[in-house]
């Protein structure tokens, strides 16, 4: 994540701030086609919540039950950003299950499919 972090561009757009209002849920779905800037914008909003970047495609998920992995994250981190969140297998129950077992912790996913 923090590799991913200091890539991004100097130059901040605009319309970034916008969504900052938008997003005060716990669970908030930010989709739309590629290269319109949802990674971008979450791997900003990701250091400043204190919540853990990572990509539905990350090799760690084939690895290990994402429940797993979820409950490690979320003793350390306020919540996950999981980008391209159709990458992972069963997403639905994983998600739905993930976000009823930690009621205190914030899931942001993002979508391009």
């Amino acid at each position: 994540m923090e590799r991913l972090i200091n890539l991004l561009p100097e130059k901040r757009r605009l319309f970034l701030e916008e969504l900052d209002s938008k997003f005060t849920s716990r669970a908030i779905l930010l989709y739309g086609p590629r290269g319109t800037v949802k990674t971008t914008y979450l791997l900003l909003r990701a250091r400043e919540n204190n919540m853990l970047y990572v990509s539905g495609y990350d090799i760690r998920f084939l690895q290990h039950p994402f429940y797993d992995l979820a409950e490690v994250i979320l003793k350390n981190y306020s919540g996950i950003i999981i980008d391209e969140v159709h990458g992972i297998k069963d997403r639905r129950t994983i998600i739905k299950n993930t976000h009823d077992s930690f009621p205190n912790k914030k899931i942001w996913l993002s979508d391009s499919s």
